[in-house]
């Protein structure tokens, strides 16, 4: 072990107390996703993405068709819609019955 190593351990250390900062409290329950609805196809989870973000509602929506990753379209309601659990219930009203749970 040489100078030059003692040196690189100097600059990166840090204390157990240093480490612990950066770690965020766990969120609250609101923050949590959770699914909204299953969309037929793209276009459909499109048009519910586009009115729940006017309405500042954060939108995330995931393929459960592991071949959609290969570029393949997605099988019809395999799209999942979801939301923060603190956004669900304005979420729900906002789309009223064209929804399916997903």
């Amino acid at each position: 072990m040489g100078a030059g190593t003692d040196a690189n351990r100097a600059s990166c250390r840090y204390t157990i107390s240093d480490r612990w900062l950066n770690i965020h409290p766990v969120k609250p329950k609101g923050d949590r996703l959770v699914p909204l609805a299953a969309a037929s196809d793209e276009l459909e989870a499109g048009i519910w993405r586009d009115v729940l973000e006017r309405d500042g509602i954060a939108v995330y929506v995931k393929s459960a068709d592991p071949m959609a990753s290969f570029g393949v379209p997605p099988l019809p309601g395999s799209l999942q819609v979801f939301v923060r659990a603190g956004d669900e219930k304005r979420a729900r009203w906002l789309l009223g019955e064209r929804i399916r749970s997903a």
